[in-house]
């Protein structure tokens, strides 16, 4: 019975035609008939009886349990054919249903009910997204989180999305019903893109965008990518953390490790405090430990070494590894050191 009433409840709802709810009712009350005079002509237990129902119906017919009088070959008969018929038309009904859902998916007509970990606006090209999404997969702390992208640019979900369990919703993100329907509320970090780092159009895009999320869920942490020089657009409408075209790398480090941008900035830009020097260590060779220490002591931060000859920098020198005379060092500061003073 508990079947038979889960399906009534699913089926008789006002999103399937009277048409198909009608069949439902016409197959339940029939499987009801021919299980009582089934369970009386044949004598079988409840259990038995509703065993035999659900075999027959779905034409499986394992043949342990069959009529042995007249009326019930009878009854069994004319249900057989009323079943088959009616479970038939709502089995394809159902099928139709799922591939409809499946193609509104993929097409972006979808609207999310559970929470979003990370929202991306825009989609610059199909390398830079999967190159993302690939970064952030590939820690540990983003293998279950719930990412979905919103575009106006594909017209369907990309192979590489179901590949790396991406959702998709098409529009604009600028568009409220859009960000509802991504359930914008119950939305964690956002992360908008420029989709043409070449056209300060996008920046338009981007600020609107940002200032329709910030209204709906203004806790919401934002990070936008931006083209044009000037961020103060972005700071008005509240833009957390503004950067300008970045790789796909580091937007995925400043998702996972927030500041990471802040750090590039501090280390590669000659406008912030704290920017990446190197120098030529001329003395004799050294553990790592006491070049380090010698280098914080100058008020500068080491960083890692390459030694001459050597093709690569170790940035995660260990204490005792050798620096040797004429090794290129790495460190930050607030202005070049003259030399390393050991």
């Amino acid at each position: 019975m508990f079947f038979f009433r889960n399906i009534i409840a699913k089926f008789l709802k006002k999103t399937y035609s009277e048409d198909y709810r009608f069949l439902l009712v016409v197959f339940v009350v029939a499987s009801l008939i021919f299980g009582v005079f089934i369970s009386l002509y044949e004598n079988i237990s409840l259990i038995d009886t509703y065993y035999y129902i659900i075999t027959t119906a779905t034409t499986v017919g394992y043949g342990d349990i069959s009529p042995s009088t007249v009326v019930g070959k009878i009854i069994a008969t004319i249900y057989m054919m009323l079943s088959i018929t009616i479970l038939g038309i709502l089995m394809g009904k159902v099928a139709e249903h799922i591939i409809s859902i499946n193609d509104k998916i993929r097409r972006g007509l979808y609207k999310m009910k559970d929470g979003v970990d990370l929202l991306i606006i825009g989609y610059p090209n199909d390398d830079k997204m999967r190159e993302l999404v690939i970064e952030l997969r590939g820690d540990d702390r983003f293998d279950d989180e719930v990412i979905l992208n919103i575009n106006n640019i594909i017209e369907s979900k990309n192979r590489w999305m179901d590949d790396l369990d991406v959702y998709f919703i098409k529009g604009l993100a600028s568009n409220q019903k859009v960000l509802e329907d991504a359930n914008i509320s119950n939305v964690k970090q956002v992360l908008i893109l420029a989709n043409d780092i070449s056209d300060i159009n996008s920046d338009d895009f981007t600020i609107s965008s940002c200032a329709m999320i910030k209204k709906l869920n203004p806790s919401v942490h934002v990070i936008v990518e931006k083209v044009r020089q000037d961020a103060t657009l972005f700071e008005i409408v509240g833009a957390d953390i503004i950067v300008d075209s970045a790789s796909s790398s580091l937007l995925a480090q400043e998702i996972l490790d927030p500041g990471a941008i802040e750090l590039g900035d501090a280390i590669f830009s000659n406008s912030t405090e704290g920017t990446q020097y190197n120098i030529i260590y001329n003395g004799e060779d050294m553990s790592w430990e006491d070049i380090a220490i010698s280098i914080l002591k100058s008020g500068a931060i080491a960083e890692g070494f390459r030694n001459s000859g050597e093709k690569r920098f170790n940035l995660l020198p260990s204490l005792d590894d050798i620096v040797k005379k004429g090794a290129l060092v790495k460190y930050r500061a607030n202005s070049k050191l003259s030399k390393i003073s050991v």
